[in-house]
């Protein structure tokens, strides 16, 4: 994501709706193949064509091809979240069987192989109201989820949360809608962190949960907190995030003394056991406007694949298409490029330009949509279109993972079989 849930889902949501309802659109021809052939077959051409253009296929997915080997249904495989962890990759997509007007959502877990579908034995059935959930791959090839409350997903914490298992299904904690902030878990041990800026507490906080009595205790996080009706060190937006680490979560916020121009970047991580030492980078300039919580910079936490505990941040300036990247390097944090412009052919979200997903691999920086064929990487201050030979116009980009060793895509496209065309999403890493 990022990963803040708006109105961009809802665009994502009608494009899915209008990609379905054009099923009698011809596939573009000159691309992989026409289809009238084994799956293996299929795959295999597939194979060539992206590594001989630029790219390193991984594997694709279809609805079903061992039930439907003649093509006489129209089926789709979309993929819109593509999960690293370990070397091991992971997708969730949406499903349509348009003939029979079916549809579902289904994670493939550790996806091993060339190909896979809804008849793969590592598919897992995801119910259609977590289809926007923060996922989290757990031990024992379970995949879990965070559930926020309907407009629980704020620059300044998720209201409303609770914690799902998809498989077999279970209904972990819930979050007190009162304690505004970000819920994770390590090994089974549930947590929350909140800058308490809606509850009674009012101060950075540590939530702790007992399930044997279903409660939250709460505790001070002294390294974060500040003295109230005095103008230093105020905390504003803020986020938390693993950002692909598995043993400690990071959360980093916005704050000002005196008055929003004189912002600051702050960064900490929690372990399950205790928090570390706050790092600071103060002169950043503006964050905001006033001094209530409105009108402020956003702040969200991305992955770094080449060293997990050296996490991206991005910040976005507010009321504005710029957006200025950090870097924690474990003692500093380090801006990486200021004053960055986004793409202004990306959809709008009111006045502003919105993305999909942003990600980081090497010294590159990548961008999309999700609603169009189109991947942005960073050059200086803009983002530029990148030249992927191996992309057709009627295909779309619908999904972003970084790796150490490229960005991985997701490409939706239609294969011209017959008599029915066929809709299949192909994973495919672009080296640095």
């Amino acid at each position: 994501m990022k990963k803040k849930f708006t109105s961009l889902a809802i665009l994502y949501t009608l494009f899915l709706i209008l990609l379905s309802c054009s099923k009698e659109e011809t596939a573009d021809t000159g691309t992989i193949d026409s289809g009238g052939s084994t799956v293996e077959e299929e795959v295999s051409r597939a194979k060539s064509f992206y590594n001989s253009n630029g790219g390193n296929f991984k594997f694709r997915l279809y609805y079903a091809p061992g039930g439907n080997t003649n093509n006489n249904e129209d089926q789709w495989a979309m993929i819109y979240k593509i999960i690293e962890s370990g070397g091991k990759i992971s997708v969730i997509a949406e499903y349509y069987w348009v003939t029979l007007n079916l549809h579902n959502i289904g994670a493939v877990l550790n996806c091993d192989g060339e190909y896979f579908s809804t008849q793969s034995s590592n598919n897992v059935l995801i119910q259609e109201t977590y289809k926007y959930d923060d996922y989290e791959l757990l031990p024992n090839n379970q995949i879990g989820s965070y559930h926020h409350a309907i407009d629980g997903k704020t620059s300044y914490g998720n209201k409303g949360t609770n914690f799902i298992i998809h498989n077999p299904f279970y209904q972990g904690p819930i979050s007190a809608s009162s304690n505004m902030g970000y819920m994770s878990q390590f090994q089974g041990v549930f947590f929350m962190l909140s800058m308490g800026l809606n509850s009674n507490m009012g101060h950075p906080t540590f939530y702790g949960y007992n399930p044997a009595n279903y409660s939250w205790s709460s505790n001070t996080v002294s390294q974060m907190d500040y003295t109230q009706g005095v103008l230093k060190n105020i905390p504003t937006t803020n986020d938390a995030s693993k950002a692909g680490n598995t043993d400690r979560i990071y959360w980093a916020y916005l704050s000002f003394d005196d008055s929003p121009e004189n912002g600051k970047i702050n960064i900490i991580s929690y372990d399950g056991y205790g928090f570390s030492n706050l790092t600071t980078l103060k002169g950043i300039g503006s964050i905001g406007t006033g001094l209530s919580m409105e009108y402020k910079h956003t702040i969200t936490l991305h992955k770094n694949p080449n060293n997990l505990q050296n996490p991206y941040m991005v910040v976005r300036r507010y009321n504005t298409n710029i957006i200025d990247i950090y870097k924690f390097t474990g003692s500093a944090i380090q801006a990486v490029a200021t004053g960055v412009t986004l793409p202004s052919t990306l959809p709008l979200n009111g006045q502003l330009n919105a993305y999909k997903e942003i990600v980081f691999s090497g010294n590159n920086v990548y961008v999309i949509s999700g609603l169009d064929n189109k991947l942005y990487k960073l050059s200086g201050t803009n983002f530029a279109a990148v030249n992927l030979k191996f992309i057709a116009s009627t295909d779309q980009i619908l999904a972003l993972e970084s790796m150490s060793t490229g960005v991985l895509i997701s490409i939706v496209k239609k294969i011209n079989s017959t008599p029915k065309t066929k809709t299949v999403s192909d994973v495919v890493l672009i080296p640095n």
